[in-house]
């Protein structure tokens, strides 16, 4: 009779790892033993990972392609519209979204990486029918009003799926109203978020059970409008912050557990205050700047690591903070070449993603991992390296020879090489660099020659076939794998 293993946590199944194997180094256990009690215990995590990280990937190409085909459907019907009836134009977009959805609702069983997209290609349908039929029937209102509807349209869509990019996707767009209506507003529409923030945390706490990313972004929204309404101001508001920061403070201490992400942001906003008030604004143009900036960051270190006992979140802010005043050394002695300050932020990241101080590893390890990726990108576009070749010219497009296209086009070679070794340790994020990066010059080199609807439809169908690929060679090296056992 095959035993049923408890389900544990991942904290509690790597503790107890940990010990039965230093049990079993000190002699308390026998040899093997370890082994034999971990595997009495089985965590999610463990059970489900490898298989996880393979439909992830799966589902990233899904997504892209489905991206790309909605983007195609889009720039197709944009670049003809002029020429079609009102009726047609109508027919054309209720069509497409109920024919991606009915697809999508058919091959839920068959086929649900493939299904997902066709209800991510409805979803874009959708979003095109908004912007698109208020100008056919020119209903007026404003792009943040179409993002409104678009949010509450896909948010049923989402519910039902219980997907969680496109619930996301939804509150995107509901913030993104949010943001455009009133953070940017003038007159008394400026202070509307004083009414509307409070509701936003009444929702997130009761409708979406508290939900730690609602609740993350309801912050921003309040630290935005903290910032724009009274960091920003001309007036004697800007003084108001003296008593909003360390309310947010007490708020956190108080209320909020002592959160750490909030530790961080009331921390950026007191850095903020004190930067544009008493540091930048007063000496930026003044020619000791440079003395102030190199001499305030081992201060704030030391503060952060010795005085406050290695406090992780003030690492993060002080990390944060030494970025700012890099990027503003370079405005201060006008320093324009953006490829060599591209390549400078490129080499850090990847510095601190192999090397890193042990009482702030896993934050520098993130950091790096996550920046280094994006920063590449644009390094890849021979746009950014014209001006290290050509000082004297203003635009890529007047550049007399390949240089700068040669620069981009090596140093994106040696970075594929770079994300292909981490695609062999089956690195998910390696997959992704290639992925996007095979993407990026597909599009660039296809719209060269094609028009662009048709460029990024083949791009689509193409991923969603490198998906359909991937999944049915995943499956058949799992019918493999399963056959030693069997026998």
């Amino acid at each position: 009779m095959c035993q049923l293993k408890r389900r544990i946590s991942r904290v509690t199944y790597e503790f107890l790892k940990k010990e039965f194997n230093y049990l079993e180094s000190t002699g308390n256990l026998n040899k093997g033993q370890a082994d034999e009690l971990i595997d009495l215990y089985e965590s999610p995590t463990t059970q489900v990972q490898s298989q996880m990280v393979k439909m992830n990937a799966v589902q990233i190409l899904s997504i892209i392609g489905g991206v790309l085909i909605g983007l195609g459907i889009l720039s197709f019907v944009a670049s003809n519209w002029s020429e079609l009836t009102k009726t047609f134009k109508f027919f054309i977009l209720l069509t497409t979204l109920i024919g991606f959805y009915l697809a999508g609702l058919m091959l839920e069983m068959k086929k649900p990486a493939l299904s997902r997209a066709l209800y991510y290609i409805g979803a874009f349908a959708y979003g095109a029918e908004i912007f698109y039929i208020g100008q056919m029937f020119h209903l007026g209102g404003n792009l943040e009003d179409a993002f409104l509807m678009w949010g509450i349209g896909i948010l049923p869509l989402g519910m039902y799926l219980k997907d969680k990019i496109l619930k996301g996707a939804s509150l995107v767009f509901v913030y993104a109203f949010i943001e455009m209506k009133f953070l940017f507003a003038e007159g008394l529409l400026e202070y509307g978020p004083i009414l509307i923030i409070p509701a936003l945390f009444a929702f997130g706490y009761y409708f979406m059970r508290n939900n730690v990313y609602v609740r993350l972004v309801n912050f921003f929204i309040l630290y935005q409008f903290v910032e724009m309404t009274f960091m920003f101001a001309d007036d004697w508001t800007k003084y108001l912050s003296i008593l909003i920061i360390p309310a947010l403070f007490a708020l956190n201490y108080l209320v909020m557990n002592k959160s750490i992400e909030l530790m961080i942001a009331n921390f950026v906003l007191l850095y903020q205050f004190i930067a544009m008030h008493f540091l930048f604004e007063p000496i930026l143009e003044h020619d000791n700047f440079p003395y102030v900036a190199v001499l305030s960051v081992p201060i704030l270190f030391y503060i952060g690591h010795v005085i406050m006992n290695k406090s992780q979140p003030l690492f993060i802010v002080n990390f944060t903070f030494t970025l700012i005043l890099t990027a503003l050394l370079f405005y201060h002695f006008e320093y324009e070449n953006f490829a060599a300050i591209a390549l400078f932020y490129f080499t850090l990241w990847m510095i601190i993603t192999y090397i890193q101080h042990p009482d702030y590893k896993d934050f520098m390890r993130l950091t790096g991992t996550i920046l280094h990726f994006p920063t590449a990108l644009i390094l890849s576009f021979p746009d950014i390296w014209f001006p290290m070749f050509y000082k004297d010219l203003g635009n890529y497009m007047d550049t007399p020879d390949s240089r700068a296209l040669i620069a981009s086009v090596a140093f994106s070679v040696v970075y594929i090489i770079y994300a292909l070794t981490l695609v062999k340790k089956e690195n998910l994020y390696g997959v992704a660099i290639v992925c996007v990066f095979v993407l990026r010059f597909y599009v660039d080199l296809s719209l060269a020659f094609m028009d662009k609807s048709i460029a990024f439809i083949i791009g689509g169908l193409l991923l969603l076939g490198l998906g359909y690929w991937f999944e049915k060679t995943r499956r058949k090296e799992m019918v493999k794998n399963e056959e030693p056992h069997k026998e």
